[in-house]
């Protein structure tokens, strides 16, 4: 299952995604703000998903949040899965408190 031309193909994506992903937040950030984080930590989920190519609503959650760890681990080390609460799984309202939180201890 796992050692197919297709799973091979799909493996080979998923690579150039986590490097585009690790390019995203390897980039300069000199003025440091919270809109360039939220911003390059979105693109890095859209890599992952327009690498997967099309998916569910469930698997587009799957990697839509595999993509936010990589964001993270690779911004500011590896995430607690048992304490992290991704945006992935987050209501808008939780996404908006949880970002001015973030912008208000950032200022």
């Amino acid at each position: 299952m796992l050692n197919t031309e297709e799973s091979r193909a799909g493996a080979m994506a998923c690579l150039n995604a986590i490097r585009i992903i690790e390019h995203i937040q390897s980039e300069p950030n000199p003025e440091c703000t919270m809109e360039r984080h939220w911003r390059d930590e979105e693109a890095g989920k859209m890599a992952m998903l327009h690498a997967a190519g099309v998916q569910s609503g469930f698997m587009a959650g799957f990697i839509a949040t595999f993509a936010e760890y990589v964001s993270f681990d690779q911004s500011a080390g590896i995430p607690d899965p048992h304490v992290w609460k991704p945006e992935t799984v987050m209501t808008e309202e939780e996404k908006a408190a949880n970002r001015a939180h973030y912008e208000e201890a950032a200022a």
